[in-house]
């Protein structure tokens, strides 16, 4: 395959392993925290407290991991964020095969995450009863985010890695088979 033709594919592979990844954690996420539609009004910035509450028990999986609650909740939920983003991580690794695509889309796909859940909690205000109550809420949950450092370069390095490493144990895998196939076909047409 020519240079242009595998950075092509590479960025393929790359991308649609992020837009799975994203979607895998968003849908992850929603099932984790699902405790029914809650809200009063029917805004477009109801769909940003959505995305924040989806996304509030995947920011702490090592602090769950040590039965720490979630951020802003009382709520803990032990083991499974830290699974969830290993499961995904491992299951992109896979869809990518290769090691450099797999790592790259799951990088993404947690900035995509922390960067998403910073937003909806700033662009939400209108969504709130009052000023206050969403300035209360934002300092308390960025305090929160921001005392747990740890969780926050879990998630961009650990999946990354479990990817990376997914995707390349996957291509080397494949490589020997193709390799092993196309020894046996040589071998078979003498």
């Amino acid at each position: 395959m020519s240079p242009p033709a595998a950075g092509i594919w590479d960025m393929a592979r790359t991308m649609s392993g992020y837009g799975l990844g994203l979607g895998l954690l968003t849908l992850s996420g929603l099932l984790l925290n699902y405790s029914g539609l809650d809200v009063a009004s029917t805004t477009q910035f109801d769909f940003l407290i959505i995305l924040l509450k989806t996304y509030t028990p995947l920011l702490t999986p090592l602090s769950s991991l040590l039965g720490s609650p979630a951020i802003g909740s009382a709520q803990t939920y032990g083991i499974l964020p830290a699974v969830i983003w290993v499961a995904v991580a491992c299951f992109i690794g896979f869809m990518a095969q290769e090691a450099g695509s797999g790592a790259k889309a799951m990088f993404l796909a947690a900035s995509t995450v922390v960067i998403l859940w910073i937003a909806s909690l700033f662009l939400s205000a209108p969504a709130w009863p009052d000023y206050m109550s969403w300035l209360t809420t934002l300092n308390y949950m960025m305090v929160g985010l921001t005392s747990r450092p740890l969780d926050i370069l879990s998630i961009l390095i650990i999946p990354t890695a479990s990817s990376a490493l997914t995707g390349g144990l996957t291509q080397l895998i494949q490589s020997r088979i193709v390799k092993r196939a196309k020894i046996e076909e040589d071998n078979y047409l003498f």
